[in-house]
């Protein structure tokens, strides 16, 4: 019993791993963590003879016969159902189907990776996209109840946001203060209501769109000037400067997502930028006052809605 429960536990850690790296604005949202695993497309599942194997390794009692391998690491034979090589107890083969984003369900229950979901309505259970399901009870996310969620009016919007009559979601996650009857998705993450812009589901506190986007071009502010020339693009962004000098960031279709407001920053990099509200430039020793660099004693990192970031042990920073 102690060994099944430790293979359980191995195999659900081992098909996460897959599961978290299709989770996020990857462009390729729709396709099971299962289905985006390396090997050229190929099943870890494999029949051989009297054998089934899953990634190398033989799954006891499984019977080559009457094997099938459904999809999201789903799999099953005459007498039992698999996720990733596991025997999912209690799951019935004759009626099992994967429904999709890891989602599965037989007669009786509903299943989120090979794991039961707990008073989950077999009958009812609808998956949306997304990673999004509902019942006629509650709407789920990853396999987790959604708290209050509306069944009935429950819209999958695209890019992880959703809404109902009621409120907005991201992720799964209810978006503070957000207007179901306003909201718009953007691209790239980027999301709008009558009052607000939002940022992979947080406010963006720079923006204030009332209807439409601010432009670099409407709000007076100016390409950063680097190397002879306008900023170059850097993770989808490039620097601003207002008549003051201080520094911002606008996307690279000319949008501004901070208004600038320090006292010098560097490029963005994997959704981060370094920052300092002080400091001075200084002249780079032999350029001949041709080259600078910015000096300061508080640097910190924030991230693209110009919240700031707490990372630990950067040895640049």
């Amino acid at each position: 019993m102690k060994k099944g429960l430790f293979m359980l536990v191995l195999s659900l850690v081992f098909c996460s791993g897959y599961a978290s790296a299709q989770h996020r604005n990857d462009g390729n949202r729709g396709y099971s963590a299962y289905e985006k695993r390396d090997y050229r497309n190929r099943s870890p599942y494999f029949v051989t003879g009297n054998t089934v194997f899953f990634d190398g390794n033989k799954i006891d009692g499984a019977s080559a016969s009457s094997f099938s391998v459904l999809r999201d690491g789903y799999a099953k034979d005459s007498w039992t159902v698999y996720f990733c090589g596991i025997k999912i107890d209690g799951a019935s083969s004759n009626s099992f189907k994967a429904l999709g984003y890891g989602y599965a369900k037989d007669t009786w229950n509903v299943y989120y990776n090979g794991v039961k979901i707990e008073g989950a309505s077999s009958d009812s259970f609808n998956v949306l996209s997304d990673r999004y399901a509902k019942d006629t009870w509650d709407v789920y996310y990853d396999g987790e109840k959604i708290p209050n969620a509306s069944p009935d009016s429950f819209d999958v919007l695209r890019d992880g946001y959703a809404k109902d009559t009621w409120d907005v979601y991201f992720d799964g996650e209810k978006i503070p203060g957000a207007s179901p009857d306003s909201f718009k998705v953007l691209r790239n993450g980027y999301a709008r209501d009558s009052w607000n812009t939002y940022y992979c589901g947080r406010k963006n506190r720079d923006i204030n769109v009332n209807n439409h986007t601010v432009t670099v071009t409407k709000s007076g502010f100016k390409p950063y000037q680097y190397d002879n020339g306008d900023d170059y693009v850097s993770d989808g962004c490039y620097r601003i400067v207002d008549k003051d000098g201080k520094i911002g960031y606008a996307s690279e279709n000319n949008t501004v997502i901070i208004s600038p407001r320090f006292a010098f920053g560097f490029p963005f990099k994997n959704g981060r930028a370094k920052v300092t509200d002080t400091g001075h430039l200084k002249e780079v020793e032999g350029s001949n006052g041709e080259y600078h660099y910015w000096v300061s004693g508080d640097w910190y990192w924030i991230d693209k809605m110009g919240n700031r970031i707490e990372i630990g042990n950067e040895p640049d920073l």
